[in-house]
This record gives structure tokens, C-alpha cells and sequence, in this order.
């Protein structure tokens, strides 16, 4: 079992935000770029599902973010397959009561397939900067 050191860097990261979805994606993306993520894709699930028959979807929006300094420079010279784990994803998801939930994706826990401890600092450092996008999206 995990200690609490442990657990919570593998805890996933999430919050609740009840702003309009659209402003929501918006504040994301402006969130990360604050952190030093460049966008890399920015995808409309529900648009996308709106082309199978049958499927009604709420709002779901998927966004690529890395960070260059961190992915492309030091990440590489530590463990190149790290490079294949990045980017860090984002989802915002409009539930049925209406709020929105944002959802990042934990570093730390992707980061363990490389298995090797050389990447463990990156990791942290993806991580502090995700949890402060976080933060920033949570519910005042």
C-alpha cells in the first residue's frame, strides 16, 4: 500500500468549476500557457461524436498541453521514451447537473511505464506546475 507521500502524487488531479463551458476552456488553456504549456491540440469530443448516429453527447473537450523546456530539452537527455508519454492532457467535461468538471492527467503515475528514477524529478516538476493549473480552475 502507498504511503501518503506516495499517494499523493498518484492521486489523479480534478476539480469542479461552474463557470460556462466555453470560459472554462478558455481559462484552461490560458492557465497552462501561464505554467510554460504550449497547446498542442485543442479536440471538440462532442462535435466529433455528433457524427455517429444515435450518440448525443454533452460538451467534452480534450486539450493536449507540454511544456517544451521540460519535455523537449530535459526530458529527452534523462530517458528519451519519455518524450512518448507527453503531452499532459486536459479534460473538461460538462456533467448532467451542469457543472463542469477539469481533469489533468498525472505525470507522475504516466511516468512510472518509463520506469526509470532519472525521470522522477521531471515528473514532480510536470506535476506542481498541473496541480497550480488546477488550483486556478477549482471553484471559489
Amino acid at each position: 500500500m502507498a504511503d501518503g507521500a506516495e499517494l499523493a502524487t498518484s492521486d489523479p488531479l480534478m476539480t469542479q468549476a461552474t463557470d460556462s463551458f466555453d470560459k472554462v476552456v478558455a481559462r484552461a488553456i490560458e492557465v497552462l500557457q501561464a505554467q510554460g504549456f504550449g497547446i498542442s491540440t485543442n479536440t471538440d469530443v462532442k462535435s466529433t461524436t455528433k457524427q455517429e448516429p444515435d450518440v448525443e453527447g454533452r460538451s467534452y473537450r480534450i486539450v493536449a498541453a507540454n511544456n517544451p523546456p521540460l519535455h523537449q530539452h530535459r526530458a529527452p537527455t534523462a530517458e528519451p521514451k519519455i518524450v512518448m508519454l507527453l503531452p499532459n492532457n486536459l479534460f473538461v467535461r460538462e456533467e448532467t447537473d451542469g457543472h463542469i468538471t477539469v481533469g489533468l492527467m498525472n505525470p507522475v503515475v504516466v511516468l512510472r511505464l518509463a520506469d526509470d528514477l532519472a525521470n522522477g524529478e521531471i515528473a514532480k516538476q510536470v506535476r506542481g506546475r498541473l496541480v497550480e493549473v488546477c488550483g486556478k480552475l477549482a471553484v471559489s
